[in-house]
């Protein structure tokens, strides 16, 4: 019998070598040294970020950086935070990057903070000229809590592995010695792009900061869904609003639309935008509702002017909290990428988001509208700089021309692929 056996096995491994083509063998190194290189990544951060905790903290420190968009996709994390530790003081240390400089801040010059007072208890705000500033600054803040307190960094998805090491040194140098939760690489945006994002080894926005408590809360509660972005709070709703919402009838649908962008690599043109809009017209009872900044007014006096019995214009009008309470009675909402589309995800608003193929898909969409969302084939070829800001460093990357691809990108979505959404839009909603 065991000579039966070695025999078998024998033959098994001449099968399995000759039948194996040397590509397949290349690809299953390929993913073993690309998990080794993330493992010692994640390791590294997390023996940096060692120390002692507390079960049931007095306070909990949350550190968080991000804008409108990214701020609101930790929504869920805060959420999670409140309900695990609903005694806790929950401190949150908030800004935008810690390279820029900042100085006289307030919490009116964030706006999208009043969506998370319900779950924390106190903000600080992290300002100063300088790196060395923002250290003795938050040292001098940090004083009050010095005790029995619990450490959170709700980094960003993706955050690639010396963005985090630059942090946890932050950290340390403020004098956070406690464990430092959140830190660690689950992937990575800044290298093997389009391998991980093939193969869903991207987080999505709003994964990052939640899977950065998995330490600290069970499994269980790490699981997302379209209500934990829920906020309670209540705001006041402007009576000129109101005033203008009161003229839709009940049987028109009601559809938020955003169509400008600060940055052109995500600015579908406003033409087709015009031409979507009238082909929804024809066999839908429609009111739509222009919003944007200052700098939008240009394109949507064209749409206004295209369809001026069907639309209703506050661009330029309209506050962070204005743009909620209205997306809260509108059934739609149609718009480029952006922070918009994160605001309807709050406001549980169902988007249909145009994006360009410069994204990773599953990415930076609206989380509850995944299967609402409109992708770009022309170009495909994800940059992360590019995405989220619109920066172009071809010192450091060989793709100098991608440029044009990144600009043509958005105008390859045609009007066919947003009306296939708005259908299913119908069926489904």
């Amino acid at each position: 019998m065991a000579g039966w056996q070695s025999g078998h096995a024998a033959d098994c491994k001449s099968v399995y070598a000759g039948s194996i083509p040397a590509s397949a063998s290349i690809f299953a190194m390929f993913r073993f040294f690309l998990r080794l290189y993330f493992k010692i990544q994640d390791y590294t951060l997390k023996f940096l970020s060692t120390g002692a905790t507390y079960r049931d903290p007095n306070t909990i420190l949350v550190f968080r950086m991000a804008s409108l968009g990214d701020f609101l996709s930790s929504i869920p994390a805060l959420k999670k935070i409140r309900k695990n530790f609903p005694n806790s003081k929950i401190v949150l240390i908030y800004s935008i990057s810690l390279r820029q400089q900042y100085e006289n801040l307030s919490p009116e010059d964030y706006p999208w903070l009043d969506f998370i007072e319900e779950f924390v208890d106190e903000i600080i705000l992290l300002e100063g000229k300088t790196f060395l500033e923002k250290i003795r600054k938050l040292r001098k803040s940090l004083e009050l809590h010095r005790k029995k307190y619990t450490f959170i960094f709700l980094r960003y998805a993706n955050m690639p592995f010396y963005n985090q090491l630059l942090n946890i040194i932050f950290f340390r140098l403020t004098g956070i010695f406690l464990r430092i939760n959140g830190a660690g690489i689950r992937s990575n945006n800044n290298i093997f792009q389009r391998y991980q994002s093939k193969n869903m080894k991207i987080e999505h926005n709003c994964e990052g900061p939640v899977n950065s408590l998995e330490k600290i809360i069970d499994a269980s509660d790490l699981e997302i869904e379209a209500k934990d972005f829920c906020i309670e709070k209540e705001f006041i709703f402007r009576d000129y609003f109101q005033k203008e919402l009161s003229k839709i009838t009940e049987n028109e649908i009601k559809v938020a639309i955003f169509a400008g962008s600060k940055l052109p690599h995500k600015r579908w043109p406003v033409d087709k935008f015009i031409r979507l809009l009238k082909e929804i017209t024809k066999k839908n009872s429609v009111k739509f509702i222009l919003f944007g900044m200052e700098s939008d007014i240009e394109i949507s006096n064209k749409i206004y002017h295209s369809l001026p019995d069907h639309t209703i214009d506050f661009t330029g009008r309209t506050s962070i909290v204005d743009t909620y309470n209205i997306l809260l009675e509108c059934d739609l909402c149609i718009g480029n990428d952006g922070g918009s589309m994160h605001l309807a995800s709050v406001a549980q608003c169902p988007a249909i988001a145009i994006m360009n193929g410069i994204n990773y898909r599953n990415f930076v969409n609206p989380y509850h509208s995944a299967d609402l969302c409109v992708y770009s084939n022309f170009y495909n070829k994800a940059c992360h700089n590019y995405t989220t800001s619109g920066n172009c460093n071809a010192k450091y990357c060989n793709q100098v021309s991608c440029r044009k691809h990144f600009n043509n990108s958005i105008n390859a979505i045609s009007v066919n692929d947003v009306l296939l959404k708005f259908d299913l839009f119908r069926s489904k909603y």
